[in-house]
């Protein structure tokens, strides 16, 4: 798989999802990733061991979708992840953060699949 640069920008109290796409680079066929479990770490800066949101594939939370036999994986950012008025992510005035998507699978082999920023926008209307 190769590493995808993807920045994802979210508008302050919307919901948005995140496609990524795992494919063969070679072949450039889609890779089965079923059984693959994944994690979005969330920080301030590439090197900052503070994880500010942590998104899993645990099926209870429902916050990253794996579409494994087409090698899809959904992130999901629920509009309270964005909120920067409420205490549910401690963005502390960040309007920008970074993240990376890890994928590991069955054997623990993990692989990063994507990385990037994450830019928080202010909303006019916040319902």
């Amino acid at each position: 798989m190769k590493l995808q640069l993807k920045n994802i920008e979210l508008e302050e109290g919307i919901d948005k999802r995140v496609l990524f796409e795992c494919r063969d680079e070679t072949t450039n066929l889609p890779i089965d990733i079923s059984a693959h479990t994944a994690i979005l770490q969330v920080c301030s800066a590439f090197g900052n061991p503070q994880v500010i949101l942590e998104l899993t594939s645990d099926l209870e939370k429902k916050q990253i979708i794996m579409i494994g036999s087409i090698g899809i994986v959904e992130v999901i950012f629920d509009s309270t992840y964005s909120d920067l008025d409420t205490q549910s992510v401690p963005w502390n005035g960040l309007d920008s953060a970074v993240y990376d998507l890890i994928l590991t699978s069955p054997y623990g082999q993990r692989t990063k699949l994507a990385k990037g920023f994450i830019t928080i926008s202010r909303s006019s209307t916040i319902v």
